[in-house]
């Protein structure tokens, strides 16, 4: 296969996978807590699931959004034996992720 045919035929998939990057990143977040630094991603509208291992017990949550604004979040929950935590945020203009309830497919060996 020479190198002209290996990259035309790889150019569909690196489309795909630019295409999945640039949709995700339309959810995710960047989580900001007294204890550290973490990323999230929107959920539902206005709720944010993160590291439950990244919120403090207390102090304020604040969450930068993918337009780099920065807004106050509220704990709303938190599992810590799957370290998940959920978190509020009172904005609607943010998107949350598109989930598929679809199992990849194996391929044939």
């Amino acid at each position: 296969m020479s190198n002209a045919t290996a990259t035309h035929s790889l150019l569909p998939l690196s489309n795909a996978l630019a295409a999945l990057v640039r949709d995700a990143g339309r959810s995710i977040i960047g989580v900001h807590s007294p204890r550290s630094r973490a990323s999230g991603w929107f959920w539902r509208p206005q709720l944010i699931v993160t590291a439950s291992d990244a919120i403090a017990d207390e102090g304020p949550i604040h969450v930068t959004l993918p337009g780099g604004d920065r807004v106050e979040a509220t704990l709303k929950g938190r599992d810590a034996s799957t370290d998940i935590a959920l978190l509020r945020v009172d904005r609607t203009d943010v998107a949350p992720a598109a989930v598929s309830d679809d199992a990849p497919s194996r391929r044939a060996r």
